[in-house]
């Protein structure tokens, strides 16, 4: 069984870039995924706590993504080539 939060040994543990949390969190808050009166702010301490990972740059994070010239959205692509490779795998 799968339990959350930091002190859990089975806990969930965020082993990736703590930028790529925040992308999805992110994108996820902009669909209103959790409905419209979820903050970003709840949503941050909520995923920082279930995934032990520190989120509490995200805000300077997430604005700092906004106005950089690199390519945006970058762990989106990642996500959805993942997903389409995991379909391509299930067809052969």
């Amino acid at each position: 069984m799968i339990q959350f939060g930091a002190g859990n040994p089975g806990a969930l543990k965020w082993t990736l870039l703590p930028i790529k949390l925040i992308e999805l969190i992110a994108g996820l808050d902009e669909m209103n995924a959790f409905g419209p009166y979820v903050t970003r702010k709840s949503l941050w301490d909520y995923f920082g706590k279930a995934f032990s990972v520190d989120l509490s740059g995200a805000e300077k994070a997430l604005s700092q993504m906004k106005t950089r010239k690199i390519e945006l959205a970058i762990f989106s692509k990642e996500l959805r080539e993942s997903v389409l490779a995991l379909v391509d795998r299930s067809m052969e």
